[in-house]
C-alpha cells in the first residue's frame, strides 16, 4: 500500500497560516516549527534557486519532530533550467552534482 504524505511548498510563505506573532522578524525562523505541528513533510524550495549552508539543514532538523520528511527541490542547473548570460541552458556539471550531494 503506498505511504501519502501532504504538505506545502515552502514553510516560509503561506503568511496567513501562521499566528500574527510568526510575522515578526524575531520568530520566522521558527515557522519551521510551529508548520511541522500540522505537516508530516514540506518541500525545500529554496535548493532550486541556490545551494544553501549546512547549517540551515541542520537548523531545520532540530526545530522539526525525528520523523519529519524535508523534499529537497534540485538545484536548478542540474534540472537544465538555469539559463547563461545569453539565454542559454547551463549544462550541468559534475561539480554541481558533487556540491549539491555535499549540502545535502
Amino acid at each position: 500500500m503506498a505511504h501519502i504524505l501532504i504538505g506545502a511548498c515552502s514553510w516560509t510563505d503561506h503568511a496567513p497560516f501562521y499566528p500574527s506573532t510568526y510575522n515578526s522578524a524575531r520568530m520566522r525562523s521558527q515557522r519551521i516549527s510551529y508548520y511541522a505541528q500540522f505537516f508530516p513533510l514540506v518541500e525545500v524550495d529554496s535548493t532550486f534557486y541556490a545551494m544553501q549552508p549546512e547549517r540551515n539543514f541542520k537548523l531545520w532538523a532540530e526545530r522539526t519532530p525525528e520523523h519529519f520528511t524535508f523534499n529537497v527541490k534540485a538545484y536548478g542547473e542540474l534540472t537544465w533550467h538555469h539559463r547563461d548570460d545569453d539565454k542559454r541552458v547551463v549544462t550541468p556539471s559534475a561539480e554541481t552534482f558533487e556540491r549539491f550531494t555535499a549540502m545535502i
